[in-house]
């Protein structure tokens, strides 16, 4: 793993001479992506008995954490492009281990359906290796979503969001937010302690979408009817007030999420 001054940790991979003890040429990037804004972690190589290797590691370009493969059939001089083990964004999944199964490869691997990485589920997959034109078989396929049906899906969901917050919906503007989140923040306990902040109007701003990420600029009235703070004492209360509100939101399986980010925190979500 690479940690570079600017950017996301990237996955390098380099060349060994083991007759000579030495490095062979330059280090080049493993988990090469279309968007470098994520980053990837934890990983591992193996080699089969007849030369190909085979790396894999955990790659968040999905946003929900997913684990990419790649293959060299050449001793590591060039590698194929990087494909998704599961379905991009739908799975959390973690710890990838190479085991050996005969002369075959298969992968193990933890996944996490309530998003907690208290309470996984382990799985080992025999692996599909195919030769230098084929590369690891059986992997999945590349979302062909283009990016005019994504930015009209975020519209749409920014829509929803907000007039949900406005119509003090609450359970509906709490399924929007990212999964980190609520994998943190059961909606019970988000429901039973939302509510200080009474939007009252929104306007949509600028969108800039990044691979993944989208950043969204948005205009919003809100007041703070009167309310008792506990560490004080004292009332507080916040006339209709108009601000501008940056927000982030990320592509996640088929749909774009909120990211939450608390008033004086980070957010939970990290990638």
């Amino acid at each position: 793993m690479q940690d570079p001054k600017v950017g996301k940790t990237r996955i390098m991979t380099a060349s060994l001479d083991t007759n000579n003890v030495q490095w062979v040429g330059v280090a080049r990037q493993l988990d090469v992506k279309a968007v470098e804004n994520t980053k990837s972690a934890v990983p591992v190589i193996d080699v089969l008995p007849n030369g190909t290797a085979v790396a894999a590691w955990v790659d968040y370009r999905d946003i929900r954490p997913n684990i990419y493969l790649s293959s060299s059939h050449d001793g590591g001089a060039t590698w194929q492009s990087p494909r998704a083990l599961l379905k991009q964004g739908e799975q959390f999944a973690f710890w990838p281990q190479f085991v050996r199964w005969g002369d075959q490869l298969a992968l193990g691997y933890e996944t996490y359906p309530t998003d907690l990485q208290t309470s996984g589920n382990y799985t080992l997959q025999l692996l599909e290796v195919g030769d230098k034109t084929q590369g690891l078989l059986g992997l999945q396929p590349s979302p062909t979503v283009s990016e005019a049906q994504r930015k009209e899906k975020l519209e749409r969901r920014i829509q929803e969001l907000w007039t949900a917050r406005v119509s003090d919906d609450y359970e509906r503007a709490y399924d929007i937010f990212d999964f980190a989140y609520k994998a943190a923040t059961p909606k019970k306990f988000y429901v039973a302690n939302v509510g200080v902040i009474k939007y009252l109007e929104y306007g949509l701003g600028e969108i800039v979408i990044t691979g993944n990420e989208a950043n969204v600029a948005m205009k919003v009235k809100y007041e703070v009817k009167p309310i008792v703070i506990p560490q004080t004492g004292k009332p507080i209360a916040v006339p209709p007030t108009d601000s501008d509100v940056p927000t982030k939101w990320v592509w996640i399986g088929s749909d774009w999420y909120l990211v939450y980010t608390p008033s004086f925190d980070p957010p939970m979500l990290k990638y």
